[in-house]
């Protein structure tokens, strides 16, 4: 009988002293363990585990007892395909056991048999031990195990993880070669599923691109993940009048002309013209791969990088947005009366919650129509194609020749900005210029210019370059990302009268405000406390609104198919908040480019591995060599993934030559991705992407996932705050933050859980330094117990570590410089300025202390404390450090790798691996099929060259050598063993070239177990989606009438234009002819270059006599 239904995983462990009904002997011990799962494809399963018997004697039976026999059948035949599917276990042939039987010289023998509603699987070492054990046990009626009879989509994350996109990115289809190229190197293919405008009518969806996929599968037998696109359909603008979307008055909300047309259908945030049909699309879309069995999961979501004050002016302007605004702060805990205090100070500045407007951009930056200078309105213009304007002087030009008029905010000028100009490296010249009357009041105040940009994809427009009177302006803020308001200094320049103002916009118009004012630009959280707060609730409304939009439709999804897994692009800065999303949904993080591209840990790989989620990520662009290519395997196989979809088309692979022999010759490498989990390390890291989110950049400059833990031999995961308090932090005994400068009262309360529990936590100099409505407020001194008391002032001299501290045993008695190093990718100093600490609470012990500090300073610079059972270290001092971003990951100087390492060994964090460089490293992991430990070792400066290197792994057991498995043949590598290591030889790694070793594990009998438990993270099972929270069912309207169904089709080789009269003629009726649904060539089995003649009687409603009716036929460009 299967057991009861249960919500929770459990988890038992017990020794026996008797014989079980596995056959193991009475006097020796038995270990049981019992882990129960509600999955999606496997159901509910109970795993029991047997093991008994002397180190490298070991057997176990394992019995997985599903809802019925056929999830048992699908079980076991999913355990076969993943034990052969990796490493070198294969099927034996008449072993003369019931059953079916895979071994391995070296590692083992399991035999698998299926009993009814239970899969039993038994280990020995050896086939001659299994044969003994399966006679011992007794197992009668065992019958084999299937191959394939599972759900393919199981197989998305690991037999399936490797793939690469087919007739994307602009490249064609080579419909034969595409497919037998993908197919003999067991690559899945990601397809493209056009985006939302395939929806050709209410509740009709234009299928012919997925349903020529699919034919296209099943001919080839490759498994395929789908995407789709944001493109809301044209149609719905004579069913529901524009505008759909409504920006804030008089903003834009693209920085360039195909993506402003975007705006009026917005796929971000709530969207109530369309979005009952988009869902009802989704719904549809999910039915259709639900029926496929080579589909093995769909797009839940394109790049949504981002959330904040430009992106909620995108749609500031609809009421439905002003409503959930209102929604949004009544969920807080506000009522009217405090959101008038806590935004405004005043707690009777509104009266009703129609004053309660969204926020805007300009709000932040100043703008007072009573004191300022609005600049808005209409522009002379001018192109500048040729480049003459600086050199002609333009702007201190007042003749009107050549120029013309047009408002500041005139989409039209962005016909001239370069599109997609990442870092605006292309700066086209176009002119805006006006003269304006300046008030003699006015002009004394207005120091500042003051000039609105826009972000799409976490791209900014380029800074204008601006005069006044004929005197360049200085831009105050940055002209790369993070500043939102274009800044400049008016110096002396502004006069009382007339001004001149001209601007090179670089093909930009003024995308909002414009205007002169007395204050400066500001920034969060350095404002007044109701300014701050407003930002912060601004901010967290922006990311509620797009998780909402977000939620809705993996709910639409969900209803059309509950199991195969979800892809969502690029949430980087959201991951916070879309990670309960993906746990509820059965979604996974996919990145889009940034992690082929530099160390990316932090976009989702390892906040994913902490939660158990999937993982995924494709290319910015496919490779134009080798180098590029393998750089993009390491990357993905050192950060662990569980699948790639190698952008754009089969063609930019197999048609370069090298790139296609470089796949050919690491084949077996790139079958590693999906193959490798990580075993809980000891330390994590505390990454805050609410603080990204926010515009912090610390979380990017003290993150030691980038860098500095690899180069003294240790693995981690991320945390993020809302971990803290839950069993999901409390697997790490140490967790180091990253620079999470923002803290909330519910931060603090989650970390002081876990430190009581057992946890330390390292803080840094600027861990918790704000709170939501105020800088430098240093919420987390109560925990810490100390004070930052320089403000931001240096400290002065070295700082000195005390005779008695035992963090860091080398250092007791030293003087060391106090301020360590860290440069930027651009070779900015971002180490900050370290903080005097004053011991406030009596239990603080001052490990190190300023030998010099300023009066008035605290002396204290590193310090402990305990709290309950654990203990919160606080590095005040920078000293630590010595590490340069090079190649997108940080590179520690040799003193700092040593103290790094000290202060982790002596927090119980052991080290995994030594390979004698910091451009080398090497990891610990295990295969998802529970048999093997994984040695994945990577050379990973694209800046260096070859690279020898001996490598050493900590490992308990002695084995003779290693097996390369990511080589083609699975060379043996011999290698030493001594103190718990194993030394591999000194090896040549290339630049950006990887390299993955296995050995068995030592206690593989445990195989079968941790194989579920993997795929039981994967394949949860899922909540119900609530009746009234699914999709609106949405019918085709009675003025449509769909003519997919019911087609005759007659097809040949050549055209026969004297037939033509014959077939076309309304009597004709061949029975020759098939009735066929409407599709392309190859979903109707025919040749590519068939020639097709298709017929369909068509009985018109009554209805319709008299009316103009249209006959349509829709397709997909790339057909």
């Amino acid at each position: 009988m299967p057991y009861a239904p249960s919500a929770r995983n459990l988890l038992s462990t017990c020794l026996l002293s008797l014989a079980l009904a596995t056959g193991i002997r009475a006097a020796e011990p038995v270990a049981t363990e019992t882990f129960r799962a509600d999955t999606r494809g496997f159901g509910q399963v109970e795993v029991t585990l047997a093991a008994q018997g002397p180190e490298g004697e070991r057997r176990s039976r394992t019995s997985f007892r599903a809802e019925d026999a056929a999830h048992a059948r699908l079980c076991a035949s999913k355990r076969l395909a993943d034990l052969t599917g990796f490493g070198d276990l294969a099927v034996v042939p008449d072993a003369g056991l019931p059953g079916t039987v895979v071994a391995a010289d070296e590692v083992g023998a399991w035999l698998l048999g299926v009993r009814g509603v239970v899969f039993e699987e038994l280990h020995a070492p050896d086939l001659a031990a299994l044969k003994s054990y399966a006679a011992a046990a007794k197992l009668t009626g065992l019958a084999p195990v299937a191959e394939r009879a599972y759900p393919r989509f199981l197989d998305c994350f690991d037999n399936a993880g490797p793939g690469i996109w087919v007739g994307g990115g602009g490249d064609n289809y080579e419909v034969e070669r595409d497919f037998a190229w993908l197919k003999e190197r067991r690559l899945a293919m990601c397809t493209m599923v056009a985006n939302e405008s395939r929806l050709v009518a209410p509740g009709l969806i234009d299928n012919s691109i997925n349903e020529w996929n699919a034919a296209m599968a099943a001919k080839h037998d490759i498994p395929y993940r789908s995407l789709l696109f944001p493109g809301r359909p044209a149609w719905a603008w004579n069913r529901t009048p524009l505008p759909y979307v409504i920006a804030a008055p008089g903003s834009l909300s693209y920085p360039y002309p195909d993506a402003q047309a975007d705006a009026i259908h917005t796929s971000y945030e709530p969207n109530a013209a369309t979005d009952r049909y988009i869902h009802d699309m989704r719904r549809r879309l999910a039915e259709f791969f639900k029926a496929d069995p080579n589909s093995l999961g769909a797009h839940g979501s394109t790049e949504v990088p981002d959330a904040g004050i430009l992106e909620l002016a995108t749609v500031a302007g609809m009421p439905e947005i002003a409503a959930l605004w209102h929604s949004y702060l009544v969920g807080l805990g506000y009522d009217l009366p405090s959101v008038s205090r806590l935004h405004t100070g005043d707690p009777a500045r509104y009266h009703s919650w129609a004053e309660v407007r969204v926020p805007l951009p300009e709000d932040f930056v100043g703008w007072d129509p009573a004191t300022c200078v609005d600049l808005r309105g209409t522009w002379d213009v001018r192109a500048d194609s040729g480049n003459q304007g600086r050199d002609g002087r333009w702007f201190a030009d007042t003749a009107s020749e050549g120029w013309t008029k047009a408002a500041h905010n005139d989409v039209l000028i962005q016909m001239h900005r370069e599109r997609y100009n990442f870092g605006n490296t292309v700066r086209n010249p176009f002119w805006m210029r006006r003269t304006v009357d300046v008030p003699a009041a006015r002009s004394k105040d207005a120091k500042y210019l003051h000039i609105a940009r826009i972000a799409y994809h976490g791209n900014f427009s380029p800074a204008f370059d601006v005069w006044l009177n004929g005197t360049p302006l200085k831009l105050l803020t940055s002209d790369v990302r993070g500043d939102w308001d274009q800044c400049y200094d008016l110096g002396d320049a502004l006069r009382a009268g007339g001004n001149t103002i001209a601007m090179d916009t670089h093909g930009s118009p003024v995308p909002g405000y414009i205007f002169l004012s007395g204050r400066p630009h500001r920034t969060y959280p350095h404002m007044d406390q109701a300014t701050n707060r407003r930002w912060y609730d601004a901010v967290g409304f922006s990311a509620w609104l797009r998780m909402r939009t977000l939620e809705d439709n993996l709910r639409a999804q969900r209803a059309g198919d509950p199991d195969r897994p979800l892809k969502l692009m690029a949430l980087i800065n959201l991951l916070d908040l879309a990670t309960p999303l993906a746990k509820r949904y059965g979604a996974y993080f996919h990145d889009t480019g940034g992690a082929a591209a530099f160390w990316a840990p932090m976009t989702g790989a390892r906040l994913s591995s902490t939660h158990g989620l999937p993982w995924s990520c494709e290319q910015g662009s496919p490779p134009n060599n080798v180098a590029d290519m393998q750089k993009a395997v390491t990357m993905y196989v050192m950060l662990g993934n569980d699948a790639m979809d190698l952008v754009f088309g089969v063609g930019h692979y197999s048609k370069k030559p090298e790139v296609s022999a470089w796949i050919d010759r690491n084949l077996e490498l790139v079958h590693c991705i999906g193959k490798m989990r990580m075993p809980t390390p000891k330390v994590a890291i505390l990454r805050s992407t609410r603080s990204t989110r926010m515009g912090f950049g610390e979380p990017w400059n003290w993150d030691i996932g980038r860098g500095e833990l690899q180069a003294v031999g240790r693995n981690f995961t991320y945390l993020e705050t809302g971990d803290l308090c839950t069993e999901t932090a409390a697997q790490h005994p140490v967790i180091f933050d990253d620079g999470t400068i923002l803290m909330t009262d519910e931060d603090i309360a989650g970390l002081e859980s876990y430190v009581r529990q057992g946890g330390v936590f390292i803080a840094q100099h600027v861990t918790g330094r704000h709170a939501p409505d105020r800088a430098d407020a240093w919420p987390i001194a109560r925990l810490t117990g100390v004070t930052a008391t320089n403000q931001g002032k240096d400290v002065g001299g070295p700082l000195r570590f005390s005779q008695t501290q035992s963090l860091w045993p080398q250092l007791r008695g030293r003087e060391l410089d106090g301020r360590g190093i860290a440069l930027d990718w651009q070779g900015q100093d971002i180490s900050g300025t370290p903080v005097a600490l004053l011991a406030d609470a009596a239990d603080v012990e001052v490990i190190a202390e300023w030998t010099k500090p300023a009066a008035g300073q605290g002396t204290a610079a590193v310090t402990a404390r305990r709290i309950g059972k654990g203990t919160i270290i606080t590095l005040g001092s920078t000293f630590w450090r010595d590490a340069r971003d090079a190649g997108g990951a940080y590179r520690s100087g040799d003193g700092a790798q040593e103290v790094l390492d000290e202060l982790l060994t002596t927090l119980g964090v052991p080290r995994d691996s030594w390979t004698g460089t910091r451009d080398v490293w090497a990891e610990l992991w295990r295969s998802k099929n529970g048999v093997y430990d994984l040695y994945p070792v990577a050379q990973m400066n694209e800046s260096a060259g070859e690279v020898e290197a001996t490598v050493s792994l900590r490992r308990e057991r002695r084995v003779p050598h290693l097996v390369e498995v990511s080589a083609l043949g699975h060379p043996k590598v011999a290698v030493t063993w001594a103190d718990g290591r194993i030394t591999l030889p000194e090896t040549a790694y290339g630049k950006m070239q990887s390299r993955v070793y296995l050995a068995p594990r030592a206690d593989r009998e445990r195989a079968g177990l941790d194989w579920f438990r993997a795929q039981a993270a994967h394949w949860r099972a899922l909540p119900p989606v609530p009746t009234t929270a699914r999709a609106e069912v949405i019918a085709t309207p009675e003025d449509i009438r769909p003519l997919v169904e019911g087609w005759k089709l007659a097809s040949a080789t050549t055209a026969d234009d004297a037939a033509i009269p014959a077939w076309v003629a309304a009597e004709q009726d061949d029975p020759t002819w098939k009735v066929v649904r409407l599709g392309a060539f190859g979903t109707l089995g025919l040749p590519e270059n068939a020639i097709g003649r298709f017929r369909q009687t068509v009985a018109l409603p009554k209805g319709w006599q008299g009316r103009r009716v249209d006959l349509v036929f829709d397709a997909p460009y790339w057909f």
